[in-house]
């Protein structure tokens, strides 16, 4: 089972090899040489035959990005459906948020987004509605793979929905990919920050 990061993410894997006890040392491939913003990375290498077969009856499995499907009650017990989906979307999924001036007017965009297939983002939507409330979301079509396989894209934009999936993935979370934790902070700072802008115009108006 090999894990790969890109180099600036490498204390996950770190702290990985210590929680399963091993000693093996990671492996650092130099991306320098290649075209393009490919970043170098470490890859972790698990080579074990039972850590192998139970992640395997747990569902990860070859191509999961074309044939994943959401784990079952028995595969990822609710009680670890939060870590799971905190672990599945710093890894396949993303925050964004941007402000934009024009013409004196300013607009604040955000959006979650968290690529997989059909079943997968399907099954998620209906997960955060039971939990978070969360009843405007979209699910749409990315791109078309070889055969029949068609990748897919779960995505919601309202801030409220956004802070509120964000404070529950990492409320207790020991262990977080610190860069994506940190656009987290940022928007959160910037939605504090416009909050006391609009209560310090509606003072000055009353």
């Amino acid at each position: 089972v090999s894990l790969g990061l890109q180099e600036s993410d490498k204390y996950i894997l770190i702290e990985l090899n210590k929680l399963i006890g091993s000693t093996r040392p990671l492996i650092r491939i130099d991306n320098s040489n290649k075209n393009g913003n490919i970043k170098n990375t470490y890859r972790l290498d698990i080579c074990n035959r039972k850590i192998s077969q139970d992640l395997f009856k747990l569902g990860c499995v070859k191509a999961k990005s074309l044939i994943l499907e959401f784990p079952t009650e028995d595969q990822v017990p609710d009680c670890f459906i939060k870590d799971f989906i905190q672990g599945y979307w710093e890894g396949n999924g993303c925050i964004f948020y941007k402000i934009r001036k024009r013409d004196g007017w300013e607009t604040f965009d955000h959006i979650i987004n968290l690529v997989s297939t059909k079943n997968f983002c399907t099954k998620l939507q209906e997960i955060l509605k039971e939990k978070l409330k969360i009843n405007k979301s979209k699910i749409c079509f990315s791109h078309k793979k070889t055969g029949n396989y068609i990748t897919t894209t779960f995505q919601f934009y309202r801030l409220k929905y956004i802070l509120d999936f964000m404070e529950w993935i990492y409320k207790d979370s020991k262990l977080k990919l610190e860069r994506k934790f940190d656009k987290y902070q940022g928007l959160l700072n910037e939605t504090e920050r416009r909050n006391a802008t609009k209560w310090n115009k509606k003072e000055k108006t009353c």
